[in-house]
């Protein structure tokens, strides 16, 4: 099993969701709606099981196409079947712990590299906030603002 393994599990909900409705928009063909049909519920599932299991689990974000700009989706949907801190702590905490990289990143710790979001509401509330890049207000990355909007 996974756990015994230490194995960790990096869903990508968040693709398997849009490529239902974004396909043409990424330019694949029409063949791939009627094959990710249901992937979505099954892949649900497979959180849930792995969440019950204590596996190790990150946050995958492969979306295609050049605007990136539906990565927090994921936390979004991973949020709805876990919690919202437990979805966030996938994306942040667990990625680093899946690349061994903990000691360095992945969490807010002095000594600690860390790049941060701030978000306009909260986030632990209302989740689907950091699906909406209007709602970041400010993103510190390698110690300098990359964006800061009042």
């Amino acid at each position: 099993d996974m756990k015994r393994a230490n194995a960790a599990l990096d869903p990508t909900l968040a693709v398997t969701r849009l490529l239902a409705s974004n396909w043409r928009e990424w330019g694949l063909d029409e063949s791939i709606a009627p094959r990710v049909k249901g992937c979505e519920e099954m892949m649900t599932q497979a959180v849930r099981i792995a969440a019950e299991a204590g596996v190790l689990m990150g946050s995958g974000s492969d979306l295609l196409g050049p605007e990136q700009n539906r990565r927090g989706l994921e936390i979004v949907l991973k949020a709805k079947i876990l919690d919202p801190m437990r979805a966030i702590t996938c994306a942040t905490l667990n990625n680093a712990r899946i690349m061994r990289q903990d000691h360095e990143f992945g969490s807010l710790e002095e000594g600690k590299r860390a790049d941060v979001i701030a978000v306009r509401g909260d986030p632990l509330a209302q989740p689907e906030l950091l699906d909406d890049l209007d709602n970041v207000v400010l993103v510190v990355k390698g110690g300098k603002i990359a964006k800061h909007r009042t």
